[in-house]
């Protein structure tokens, strides 16, 4: 949901390219959440390092 916000917020403040900008910085927050958490490629991904989210 907070994606979607956000793309909206973006479109409505610089249009396409507005969008484009906050995936590409979606990404970036992605790349290095998964280097931190010791997974680089999304191949390293398990179940092992999630957290159950209840709210």
């Amino acid at each position: 949901m907070k994606i979607i916000k956000k793309s909206r917020y973006s479109l409505a403040v610089a249009g396409e390219q507005g969008v484009h900008e906050a995936f590409i910085n979606l990404l970036a927050d992605t790349e290095i959440t998964m280097a931190l958490s010791g997974c680089p490629t999304i191949v390293e991904l398990n179940r092992s390092i999630l957290i159950e989210f209840k709210g």
